[in-house]
């Protein structure tokens, strides 16, 4: 997939949509019937560097802040009173309820990118027929990676059940299908309140951004056994992990689960798969010269053949207590941890901060690898402390990472 070499952070999509309300044929004086027409006009600011293509969960492969979605839903939140409650509200279309005004257009694309592209996607939904009822209402648009228009297969995430006239807009969340950690691209993004009746002509904005977290692995020269005892995955995992979020504040919600208790060694301990930020499994035919795997062919450079590049967008994280927030793990054949190092926070050289919540639109990279600026610096596992790795990186501020 060729990419615009640039980085753009805190904005991930802007999305405009005018409400272009006419009078219309009369209808009962209810206030929840549905009375006035809307056109709804969207347009996707490719400078912000979402690419509108193909589905299918974009892997996590460098730091670059390059973002990604294959379906954009917008679904409204109605009050009756600018500072009232906001609860979920389906507008017709042609007399019909719709759940959510589904923006076709970024569906079912080619994965072709590059400087050739207009500078504005034009996606319009227009419908005669579309009505909502007087009202203050709040937007809320949805844009995901991990499923193509309504089909949900293989799809990442569930998005709690909406009840029309219950459901409100503070409290919506979202939770990963699996209970892990690791989910899809996600961005969100809401209006403020807005009055829609018979006499409002209205143009609002929707930026939406980022709802989850990247963590970003790139190692090399990893021991090919740990006391004698053959390493055969390597990975970083989460003692303790919520797996659901608040879609319109992009915090952590929910219970937690845990496989280790707070400051037990995780040594022995099985991690399930729900638990792992990121795992690579080492093919059992594989080289070793020196104590360490050779030409891994997993994702590192004719610089770096030896290292091991992967990725996962996770859900946030609360800072725990008395945790580390991250475990860099050696497992054998079984599964069970033979080593494990704490991966610290380096903002604080000094103090190596263990404990660090995992925020939305934060990227935590252990090794340093992006491609705009062609770095190229897998962390060195056979020259590291035993007991830490350290990490530092953010989509927010700079991606330009010191180890």
């Amino acid at each position: 997939m060729k990419h615009i070499p640039a980085l753009f952070v805190a904005l991930a999509a802007t999305i405009f949509g005018l409400f272009s309300c006419s009078h219309a044929d009369d209808w009962d004086d209810d206030s929840l019937i549905a009375k006035n027409e809307v056109t709804l006009t969207f347009a996707l600011d490719l400078n912000s560097q979402v690419l509108s293509r193909a589905a299918g969960n974009r892997q996590l492969t460098s730091s670059d802040d390059w973002q990604k979605v294959s379906s954009v839903r917008i679904y409204a939140f109605r009050s009756a009173s600018e500072t009232g409650t906001y609860t979920y509200y389906r507008p017709t279309d042609d007399g019909m309820p719709l759940d959510y005004i589904y923006i076709s257009d970024f569906s079912g694309k080619a994965d072709v990118w590059g400087d050739d592209e207009p500078n504005w996607e034009e996606h319009e939904y227009v419908s005669g027929t579309l009505k909502f009822a007087d009202g203050w209402y709040k937007f809320v648009a949805v844009g995901r990676d991990d499923i193509d228009g309504d089909d949900e297969t293989g799809a990442t995430w569930n998005l709690a059940t909406l009840t029309e006239g219950t459901t409100t807009f503070e409290n919506w969340t979202a939770a990963t299908h699996n209970a892990g950690i690791s989910c899809g691209e996600m961005f969100v993004g809401c209006t403020s309140a807005v009055e829609i009746n018979d006499t409002q002509r209205l143009h609002e904005t929707i930026i939406l951004t980022r709802t989850v977290a990247g963590v970003l692995m790139y190692v090399e020269n990893i021991a090919s056994e740990i006391n004698s005892t053959a390493v055969r995955s390597i990975g970083i995992v989460r003692r303790k992990h919520t797996w659901g979020l608040n879609l319109t504040t992009s915090l952590p919600t929910g219970s937690e689960s845990s496989f280790a208790a707070d400051g037990a060694t995780l040594v022995g301990t099985t991690p399930a798969a729900e638990d792992f930020v990121v795992k690579y499994d080492i093919p059992t035919t594989q080289a070793v010269s020196n104590g360490y795997y050779v030409n891994l062919g997993a994702g590192g450079t004719d610089a770096h053949p030896n290292a091991v590049l992967r990725g996962s967008f996770v859900t946030p994280q609360a800072a725990s207590a008395a945790d580390c927030t991250m475990n860099f793990v050696y497992l054998d054949a079984s599964g069970n941890v033979l080593k494990s190092m704490d991966v610290k926070l380096a903002d604080d050289i000094a103090t190596k901060t263990p404990l660090y919540p995992l925020l939305a639109n934060h990227i935590y990279c252990i090794g340093r690898r992006n491609l705009e600026n062609n770095t190229d610096e897998p962390i060195d596992l056979g020259e590291l402390p035993d007991n830490y790795i350290m990490v530092v990186g953010s989509w927010q501020v700079d991606v330009d990472i010191e180890m």
